[in-house]
């Protein structure tokens, strides 16, 4: 009687071990239930928050590159490669979505000192049309501005004379009454065809960029993680700006 005691005092110690070596041989173990603990552990191991990386950061700073000054300041002279055919196109979008472009006064210029005459044609007549959308008011001004260096960009097709660049930038236009402030940016994607002239020594817009909305970031000032992610279902090779802002 006292050895049989002292076993079970033991297996009692062995805690688990016990209860299967207590049973009788015509007795099975009940299977051991999963604690929510235990489905919780495995969970954490198998899921991971990984945060996106941040963009590569590009050879190019948005607005730099040119050589040269045109019609009301619009920068030429861009160089032979693929850098300067993103330094055009980046340049050359602030152009066409800029204030400068809406008085007629100045448009024609403006348009064929940097590309070709189907561009000039078919953003001369989307230009004339967007600023006749605005209407008019008095003593108001319009607003047109974008800002490629608070977004990315990408080269879709590069040659040594031909180049297709991406561009994804924050966009405002608006007429304003005196007094009244801008609303919040917009977001747009700009598809820019360009070619090498050697006669002029510059890249030549082809063609009116093609224009697409978003994605919106959700931040007039996206940081450069959120930027990755925003960007994830957009296709690869895409890149900050040298001496990009958050």
């Amino acid at each position: 009687m006292r050895t049989a005691t002292l076993l079970t005092t033991a297996l009692a110690a062995a805690g688990g071990l016990a209860a299967v070596a207590l049973l009788r041989p015509d007795q099975t173990p009940e299977p051991r239930p999963v604690t929510s603990a235990t489905a919780e552990d495995h969970a954490a191991e198998e899921i991971t928050h990984a945060e996106p990386a941040r963009l590569p950061v590009g050879e190019v700073a948005a607005g730099s590159g040119s050589t040269r000054a045109g019609p009301a300041g619009t920068p030429l002279g861009f160089a032979h490669s693929t850098d300067g055919a993103v330094s055009a196109a980046t340049a050359w979008l602030t152009v066409v979505e800029g204030s400068g472009v809406l008085d007629p006064s100045r448009r024609a210029a403006i348009l064929k000192a940097i590309g070709d005459a189907d561009f000039v044609t078919d953003a001369g007549r989307r230009i004339a049309d967007r600023r006749t959308a605005l209407g008019t008011v008095h003593d108001g001004h319009v607003i047109a501005l974008a800002q490629p260096e608070l977004g990315a960009f990408r080269v879709v097709t590069a040659s040594r004379n031909k180049a297709s660049v991406d561009v994804w930038y924050p966009y405002q236009i608006a007429l304003l009454a005196p007094g009244q402030a801008p609303g919040p940016a917009g977001w747009k994607r700009a598809r820019i065809a360009l070619r090498w002239d050697g006669e002029r020594r510059d890249w030549r817009l082809t063609a009116d960029p093609a224009f697409t909305d978003g994605p919106d970031p959700q931040a007039q000032r996206p940081s450069f993680v959120s930027r990755a992610q925003t960007l994830i279902r957009y296709g690869t090779g895409w890149h900050t700006y040298a001496g990009a802002r958050e």
